[in-house]
């Protein structure tokens, strides 16, 4: 890295040092606002390190100094403690009169069986109690608020017009452009629910409302929403114009599967190059938002690019205007950050123009949606590898 920037990482870490001598200095008269605010100080001299090492390697990979894959090895070992650090702190100040509540209750619960003043570590312990139970609490509410699967899937359902075109018991695929036993069908989401509700809602700019939008499914037979999860396809516009309402196909982005058998069909066997280049068929006018798409995409491009996508890939996605219409989907600078995140490399050109918005004077929040989201991507990529 540049001198300045290992100058600023010396300078992050002896901050950062700094703060945990002071934690672990502290006298038994600070109060409990006190310590609270020393630790978010500790947390956020952290965050703040962490960040010049994304930003220094960022620097590195765009000088050409690093490869992608060494941007991605070093930047892997920062992504988890990030967002974790980022979660406890969004946590700790939003519910920071309850922490302090919950604290001085341990304390006090405590002091009636002690004699003398309360030392250090009964404080340390009592803050470790709190944090532990406000944090995972809220982070549980978030992961285990989830839908009513079938009631929502019954929406979609409503809403490509599939209870009408199929009887009951039967549902539709999109890609296949088959009716089959709705026990086979899956609502795929688009944006996965898994991601962080707060940091999806930053990168495509509204304030809620994108994980819960029925537009964010698409029907899908079983084993293809598992090669759509796994971003051995992904679905895209019919090249030239776009069309109302619009078209769409499947791409295959993973050439070493393409002879692989993915199903029986209509009374034979169907291969994955049988459903490349192959249109999506609807029931109705209505679509998934192109946005949910596109981003969909991007994530299935970028799986792909961490794998090392052959040259013939690379030059179907990276030389074709999958979005050849106009419109500002995601947050650029957000998106930039996920991407190399994910695979330690740049978007094209030609997949991020005219898909993007800047959103003025917050890249630093930017940046930090975008790394979040990097771990989110990672972790679901690995799971995904692990099946």
């Amino acid at each position: 890295m540049a001198p300045s920037r290992q100058l600023a990482l010396r300078t992050y870490k002896q901050r950062s040092v700094s703060v945990a001598s002071r934690l672990s200095e502290m006298s038994d008269e600070l109060t409990i606002s006190d310590i609270l605010g020393m630790k978010f100080a500790a947390m956020e001299s952290e965050l703040e390190y962490i960040r010049c090492v994304r930003d220094g390697l960022n620097e590195a990979r765009k000088t050409e100094k690093i490869s992608h894959d060494t941007f991605q090895q070093e930047i892997q070992t920062f992504l988890e403690s990030f967002r974790s650090s980022l979660s406890t702190i969004h946590v700790l100040k939003a519910q920071r009169p309850l922490i302090i509540e919950d604290i001085a209750e341990q304390v006090s619960a405590k002091r009636q069986r002690i004699e003398g003043p309360v030392d250090q570590s009964l404080l340390e312990h009592a803050y470790r109690d709190a944090r532990i139970s406000r944090v995972l609490g809220a982070r549980a509410k978030q992961k285990g608020s989830k839908y009513d699967q079938s009631a929502f899937k019954k929406k979609v359902y409503a809403y490509y017009g599939i209870n009408e075109h199929c009887r009951p018991g039967f549902g539709w695929c999109h890609v296949l452009g088959t009716v089959l036993p709705q026990n086979n069908i899956k609502a795929a989401h688009l944006v996965p629910k898994s991601m962080t509700s707060k940091d999806v809602c930053h990168l495509f700019g509204v304030s809620n409302g994108v994980l819960g939008d029925r537009r964010n499914r698409i029907t899908l037979a079983e084993n293809i929403e598992l090669l759509f999860d796994r971003g051995t396809i992904a679905i895209v516009p019919m090249p030239g114009p776009m069309k109302s309402p619009t078209q769409w196909r499947c791409v295959v982005l993973d050439e070493s599967k393409k002879e692989d058998t993915i199903g029986f069909f209509d009374g034979s066997y169907m291969r994955l190059k049988d459903i490349d280049n192959k249109p999506l068929t609807f029931v109705s006018d209505n679509r998934p938002r192109e946005r949910y798409l596109y981003f969909c995409f991007i994530i299935a491009y970028l799986n792909a690019k961490s794998r090392g996508v052959s040259d013939a890939v690379a030059r179907k996605v990276e030389a074709t205007r999958f979005w050849p219409s106009a419109g500002e989907y995601l947050n650029r600078s957000t998106l930039v950050t996920l991407a190399r995140c994910v695979s330690g490399s740049e978007l094209p050109e030609s997949l991020v123009q005219d898909k993007t918005f800047d959103s003025g004077d917050t890249s630093t929040r930017d940046a930090d949606a975008g790394t979040v989201l990097g771990a989110d991507v990672c972790d679901a990529i690995l799971a995904m590898k692990n099946l």
